[in-house]
């Protein structure tokens, strides 16, 4: 048994926090852990949301999100830093988090959580200026937690080849995990009939993604066949149009598997020029996407997805920009949605790689490791 304190500035009343937090500690707690769970919530939390979290076990410490921007930012750090559980391993989700920790002044060993290179992607989203004084600032935090962690977590085995390059060999026990999927929840069905080609567009679309480029896709697809394309929005997506889609409506998460069944294709074009932050990451969506049995429309170099979607057959991969290569990819997509065998790939390809149970046990070893490590 291994007492886990684990951070995060992420709510649990929103998509990713459902997902890609309070999913894993719940099965970290089936698998005989203790979590302590301190998080940042926007909203007072909802009635379901606490009956669940009584109903899991977990020992949940919500703390209010505060403002946006840096202030908010170093407010929540500054609080958080001040009433970090005790535990035997404190899990960092990001690298403010792991600021916590240091000003905290905690011996407990730590997992540093990487969660893309959060610094470029800062950059990319256009919130920072490449090698700024704040830019400087955060690659020197994720340098500290590099050689501080007592494990670390990666989402793509390229962010790890990104960090060794830039800091050393890694020396700690270290695990690629990438946003995984509950199985139970996101559940195989078959294609739907066609036409018209249902593209689904799924949660909130920062600046991270190429909506030009997607909709020029979108443009090659309907010059070819009947196409409908939904945007599926989160509800904290401050985009009204995202100028591709056909329609939009707010869905929770506990809608999206319903939403994702109705499709033929999941979109997941990001920008080519967001640089290493890029290879360090992998959207939620597309692990739902394969899930349900969907492929899944990706940009050349987008974590790890590109060369998975290549070697198995679970999608498309784009590029370039070019009017042939967007061409290129609508007609590849198009081929392959004519293979009866393609749902069926999808999923199996996500119960080999994206399964929430198998990411959580590889957690919970990390966790022992780190322990037996440190000792």
């Amino acid at each position: 048994m291994v007492r886990v304190s684990f951070l995060t500035f992420d709510s649990l009343q929103e998509g990713v926090g459902r997902s890609q937090v309070l999913e894993p500690v719940k099965r970290l707690i089936d698998l005989g852990h203790p979590v302590t769970l301190v998080t940042f919530e926007k909203h007072k939390p909802s009635e379901d949301i606490l009956s669940e979290i009584r109903a899991s076990g977990a020992n949940w410490l919500p703390k209010d999100f505060g403002g946006r921007g840096s202030l908010g930012g170093l407010r929540r750090v500054s609080l958080l830093s001040r009433g970090i559980p005790d535990g035997d391993v404190i899990h960092c989700r990001s690298d403010l988090p792991v600021l916590a920790y240091r000003l905290s002044g905690q011996k407990i060993p730590f997992v540093w959580d990487v969660r893309s290179l959060w610094a470029d992607q800062r950059v990319a989203l256009g919130e920072l200026k490449q090698l700024g004084l704040q830019h400087r600032a955060l690659r020197r935090l994720e340098g500290w937690c590099y050689r501080n962690a007592a494990g670390i977590v990666t989402l793509t085995d390229h962010a790890l080849v990104e960090l060794e390059s830039r800091y050393g060999p890694v020396s700690v026990p270290t695990i690629v995990n990438p946003t995984s999927v509950n199985l139970d929840l996101f559940t195989y069905a078959p294609m739907p009939s066609s036409p018209p080609v249902t593209l689904l567009a799924s949660g909130s679309y920062n600046n991270f993604y190429d909506l030009e480029a997607s909709r020029r896709f979108v443009q090659a697809i309907r010059s070819r066949t009947e196409v409908n394309v939904i945007w599926a929005r989160g509800r904290d997506a401050t985009r009204r149009t995202l100028g591709f889609e056909d329609n939009s409506y707010f869905a929770d998460f506990d809608e999206m598997p319903n939403v994702i069944r109705q499709s033929h294709a999941g979109i997941s074009i990001c920008r080519l020029d967001a640089g290493p932050s890029l290879r360090a990451a992998a959207p939620t969506k597309n692990a739902e996407f394969l899930a349900s049995g969907r492929p899944i429309v990706v940009s050349e170099g987008l974590g790890d997805y590109a060369d998975q979607v290549r070697k198995f057959g679970v999608g498309v991969v784009l590029n370039g920009t070019s009017d042939k290569q967007i061409g290129e990819c609508a007609d590849r997509l198009l081929s392959l949605l004519e293979e009866p065998e393609l749902a069926e790939r999808c999923r199996a390809f996500a119960d080999s790689h994206y399964s929430l149970d198998e990411t959580s046990q590889r957690l919970a070893g990390l966790y022992r490791q780190v322990i037996a490590h440190d000792s």
